[in-house]
């Protein structure tokens, strides 16, 4: 049970992290695009 709760933590983290870098990204892409 305990590696199911893990598993669940990591995902849930990594979920966390994408959608950050999509975010930063897209930001990013805007100001990159102003800025031409």
């Amino acid at each position: 049970m305990k590696n199911v709760i893990c598993f669940v933590t990591v995902f849930d983290f990594s979920l966390d992290v994408s959608i950050t870098v999509m975010f930063k990204k897209v930001t990013f892409d805007k100001e990159n695009h102003y800025r031409m």
